[in-house]
């Protein structure tokens, strides 16, 4: 018991940081080792995990896939395989080619039909073998500030849809044959404060205090506010 206390704690230290580093390391350990794989990173930004991680040194078959036309052109200076793309169109690979596919904050920028049809596509182009890899924030009361933001998709939407032995749902499930590899939760501290009644007086009042007492001890708490899960095909 005390080794899984242990352990949830250093995981809730690593992945309580700002900033995508700790997802882009676990992303990491499950790229390819072939030089000639097809690795594409969808919704890739300014490609901070390929820069991270130098990939453009490591395959010759890097795809880096944008929707936003400013951003392509930046990068198309610094790399070779640049493609303007928009989800949920066809991805621009044959069946079964492609080894790793990278979503990081990408899925909860769609509809859940966009989202349906894109999974169908990463399916098609996913070679037996290949990993998919999904970072997305879960439904926080942050969430909502940014303005793209459409939909949080939880954990097991992913593998209702492409792992669990399951019937159909509200969709055709796509596929059965994924496994999950790794599941990671990113955490949020937050102060202590609100929330705490009684409908005794007197307990009430020693609760308000005990609030009082934790809140200037620096005392925080943790959800849960995104995941990095990776499936295997």
């Amino acid at each position: 018991m005390i080794q899984k206390y242990i352990k949830d704690y250093h995981l809730r230290r690593v992945y309580s940081k700002n900033g995508r580093q700790p997802f882009y390391k676990l992303a990491s350990k499950y790229l390819p080792h072939d030089k000639g794989s097809i690795v594409i990173d969808v919704g890739c930004g300014i490609a901070e995990f390929a820069e991270e991680f130098d990939l453009a040194k490591m395959y010759d078959n890097l795809f880096l896939l944008e929707g936003n036309k400013v951003t392509v052109d930046y990068l198309k200076n610094k790399f070779k395989n640049v493609l303007e793309y928009k989800i949920p169109d066809k991805l621009p690979f044959e069946n079964n080619t492609v080894a790793f596919i990278h979503l990081s904050h990408i899925v909860e920028h769609l509809e859940q039909q966009e989202l349906y049809d894109f999974l169908q596509e990463v399916d098609r182009v996913l070679m037996n073998g290949g990993v998919l890899v999904v970072s997305t924030p879960l439904m926080w009361n942050g969430f909502y500030d940014d303005l793209s933001h459409i939909k949080p998709y939880n954990d097991p939407v992913f593998i209702n849809y492409l792992v669990a032995k399951s019937e159909d749902r509200s969709r055709k499930v796509i596929s059965h044959s994924y496994k999950v590899l790794d599941l990671v939760y990113r955490y949020r501290s937050l102060p202590v404060k609100g929330g705490w009644s009684s409908k005794y007086l007197l307990v009430d009042i020693l609760m308000q205090i005990l609030k009082r007492v934790v809140s200037v001890l620096g005392f925080r708490y943790q959800i849960k506010n995104g995941y990095t899960l990776v499936l295997k095909k």
